[in-house]
């Protein structure tokens, strides 16, 4: 009986191993060409739009439509990659030229700080780094060309209010009072 169960075992068991094998999926023969991907120009960021990079149009399709020429669009990258990187390397040596200017405009001694004379002022002098003098505690007004204050004078137009013009000195004094004007 057990020398039966094997023969029926065998006689059926077989002939299915036979057809399994016979009936297995075979690997394809050509491997399908892989979907491109789309340019990163045709792909939406959120909050960011480049028109230079959309403006990378892809090469034209292979023939099924769906590979890009690789090899265009890399290079139209890197052509696009070092004009960003020739115009940021302008813009940072511009920004280094600003950068030294206003350095220049506002540090005490600068060669761009320049003196003037405050609108409805004419005992001020102050420039552009924020420094201030008041003129008329010596007795002079402000020079206007300049913008510095007068530290001598040629008549008392240029001393401030209660001070003389002593010509012979050239020098603005306290004015005394009953004292006429050196200067006519």
């Amino acid at each position: 009986m057990r020398s039966l169960v094997w023969i029926l075992f065998l006689t059926l068991a077989f002939p299915v191993l036979v057809l399994a094998q016979a009936y297995q999926v075979a690997p394809p023969t050509e491997i399908a060409q892989p979907i491109a991907t789309p340019p990163a120009s045709q792909v939406a960021s959120p909050g960011q739009y480049d028109p230079a990079v959309s403006s990378i149009a892809p090469s034209e399709p292979a023939e099924t439509g769906l590979a890009v020429d690789q090899a265009a669009l890399n290079k139209q990258l890197s052509e696009r990659n070092k004009k960003l990187r020739d115009e940021n390397l302008r813009l940072n040596e511009e920004n280094a030229a600003l950068q030294a200017r206003v350095g220049e405009l506002t540090r005490l001694g600068g060669s761009e700080v320049h003196a003037y004379c405050p609108a409805g002022s004419n005992t001020i002098s102050r420039n552009t780094a924020g420094a201030e003098s008041n003129c008329a505690l010596a007795g002079y007004t402000c020079e206007q060309v300049s913008g510095l204050c007068h530290t001598s004078c040629q008549s008392s137009d240029m001393c401030s209010v209660g001070f003389l013009c002593k010509i012979e000195e050239q020098r603005c004094v306290p004015a005394v009072s009953g004292e006429a004007t050196d200067d006519g």
